[in-house]
């Protein structure tokens, strides 16, 4: 039998505090509140977590609903920083549920109906679509030793979920 250690890190506290609520009695399930961009994460969060347990690295990094906010916020660099620092330096294999261009648009248009400042950086992303944006996708993850192993399909959302694994070549 083998042992699973999960982490679950999110920026919003009140879905931490939820998780948290909801799996009270489970001491497999770690959550913390923490910016995943901020380097000071990997420091005060992941490793001490991983060396509590005597790792190196995470054996899956699960990213669900996360690349698109990444993107919009911190830009292709910070997406791709991120794909570098956070998953192929911990991670051997990777699920990722990437959001469709739409969902970039949708959060732009609710940025302006709410009369908060747009996205500095989709301004920089002139004439992108799901074409381009599938493969600036496949570009970072590829640069980063993945390769993809299985597509699971769709979620309700309409999202792809994608495993990938490093690629031992």
């Amino acid at each position: 039998m083998f042992s699973l250690d999960i982490l679950g890190i999110d920026l919003d506290p009140t879905l931490i505090d939820r998780a948290r609520e909801k799996y009270i009695n489970k001491d497999d399930l770690t959550f913390k509140c923490a910016d995943i961009l901020d380097s000071k994460t990997l420091d005060d969060t992941i490793y001490p977590f991983l060396c509590s347990r005597g790792l190196k690295s995470f054996d899956m990094v699960t990213c669900f609903s996360i690349s698109m906010w990444i993107h919009l916020n911190a830009g292709d660099i910070g997406l791709e920083r991120f794909f570098f620092q956070k998953c192929s330096m911990l991670g051997l294999y990777l699920i990722l549920e990437p959001q469709p261009w739409k969902c970039y648009q949708t959060a732009a248009r609710r940025m302006r109906i709410h009369k908060q400042p747009e996205f500095e950086e989709k301004k920089k992303f002139k004439g992108a679509d799901q074409e381009w944006l599938t493969g600036f996708i496949d570009e970072i993850t590829s640069k980063n030793g993945f390769k993809t192993i299985k597509h699971f399909g769709k979620t309700e959302w309409k999202r792809s979920v994608i495993l990938y694994g490093k690629d031992s070549s």
